[in-house]
């Protein structure tokens, strides 16, 4: 008696099922903030189980690397709401033009938003911009080049004057702000 098992066929996936867009917000990114966003890259997914390797990112545009103390990239989910829950690799201190953030991450179907953060340095200087885009993504599929919609959206530098909880406080009001 010979027996015969049929398995379903498994369909391959391949780089051309993905893509991805990125957006930046305009808005700047403040030294003494733990968190600053840079950009929102959403991936699109058509199958499930795709797995993200690594991001590649390009600071080309920023005024000076050393202004920056560390890059660091989240998982948003599928909403693509700003959190911290889920970081995707290793915080990198740049150290040229191109980061590249390595981690494993399975993207589901459809869209799977991630955002760039940055640490800047205490001395960065209030006269310099930042700008950061995603120039290649590797998934277990293979590479995609993602479509920025905002080319070179420079974001200026500034500084947290008061954070929530500094010296014990849970609220700053500073009355010559409110008055103006």
């Amino acid at each position: 008696l010979t027996i015969v098992v049929l398995l379903p066929a498994t369909r391959m996936i391949c780089a051309e099922e993905l893509s991805a867009t990125v957006t930046q917000h305009v808005h700047p990114v403040l030294v003494r903030n733990q968190h600053n966003s840079l950009l929102r890259i959403t991936i699109s997914a058509e199958s499930p189980f795709v797995e993200l390797r690594s991001l590649t990112v390009s600071l080309r545009c920023t005024d000076d690397h050393h202004d920056i103390d560390a890059v660091e990239l989240f998982f948003a989910g599928e909403k693509g709401q700003s959190s911290t829950a889920m970081r995707f690799g290793d915080a990198l201190q740049p150290d040229g033009q191109t980061v590249v953030i390595g981690g494993h991450a399975r993207l589901h179907k459809g869209e799977n938003h991630f955002w760039l953060s940055c640490r800047l340095a205490p001395t960065a200087s209030l006269d310099h911009k930042v700008d950061a885009t995603c120039v290649d993504i590797e998934t277990s599929t293979g590479h995609i080049t993602p479509f920025d919609r905002n080319v070179s959206m420079r974001q200026q530098i500034g500084i947290s004057l008061r954070k929530h909880y500094d010296d014990g406080l849970h609220k700053y009001r500073i009355t010559e702000l409110d008055t103006t």
